[in-house]
């Protein structure tokens, strides 16, 4: 049997990157985590998203609210796993914003892992248009059976 090259294991080592978890406000012992743009996030869209909460019976208070940035990615699979969470509802992030590799279905219910979420249009376009409030009341009225 032949001796290793001892420039084998001549190489460097580089220490893999922790995963940046953004910021997380609200109720910490929830099971729903609602992520939207904190750039595009005011008084009149939080009322707009309270109302939606309402109307599937989950007080706004009672969720894990991240407020992300347009260039911030969010590594949902990670997230959901260190907040144990089996909701999400994401307004206009894409899957590859979310560190997801799966097909984008937007406004639709998709499931991956032990969690299923939705991925939604932003917010301000979806108070502003009927098709949209209709198709996401679809996909909230299936989740939340």
């Amino acid at each position: 049997m032949e001796n290793l090259n001892e420039n084998f294991l001549d190489f460097q080592y580089y220490a893999i990157s922790e995963v940046s978890l953004p910021e997380i406000n609200g109720n910490l012992n929830s099971e729903i985590v609602v992520i939207v743009d904190e750039n595009d996030f005011d008084e009149t869209l939080k009322a707009f998203l309270t109302k939606i909460l309402g109307a599937i019976k989950i007080d706004f208070n009672e969720v894990h609210l991240i407020l992300s940035t347009a260039e911030k990615q969010i590594p949902l699979a990670s997230l959901v796993k260190k907040l144990r969470s089996k909701k999400v509802i994401s307004f206009g992030k894409t899957t590859s914003d979310l560190q997801l590799n799966i097909e984008e279905k937007l406004n639709g219910i998709a499931k991956f892992e032990d969690y299923s979420f939705i991925l939604a249009s932003p917010l301000r376009e979806i108070s502003t248009s009927q098709t949209l409030k209709k198709e996401l009341w679809a996909s909230l009225q299936a989740w939340g059976r």
